[in-house]
């Protein structure tokens, strides 16, 4: 037997000996992205777009900054909050927001 082929035989062997309990999850990655996504639209998020309004909105009343910019900042703001409902609306409209129905017997 060739040295391939042997070594395929065994990582043949090792996939089918494999199970479930082998595979990762990815509940670890997901605890870190949903903290993230708390302290961008909990009381910390809110406190720093606060801030962000109140600061180019000065900055454009003042004339140091443009009324562009403001708009911006302000624009860039709704897309944070407004982003697990824009999200919310594309899943259910692609119909792919809960778990696929069991195959019928």
């Amino acid at each position: 037997m060739s040295k391939t082929l042997r070594d395929c035989a065994i990582l043949l062997m090792a996939c089918l000996a494999a199970s479930p309990a082998f595979a990762a999850t990815l509940d670890p990655i997901q605890n870190i992205v949903d903290e993230i996504v708390t302290a961008l639209t909990g009381p910390l998020g809110i406190a720093i777009g606060t801030l962000i309004i109140a600061g180019t909105g000065l900055g454009a009343a003042m004339g140091r900054l443009e009324w562009r910019t403001f708009f911006m900042a302000f624009i860039g703001l709704v897309m944070v909050y407004g982003a697990a409902t824009i999200v919310a609306g594309i899943v259910s409209t692609a119909g792919t927001g809960s778990t696929p129905p069991a195959p019928s017997p």
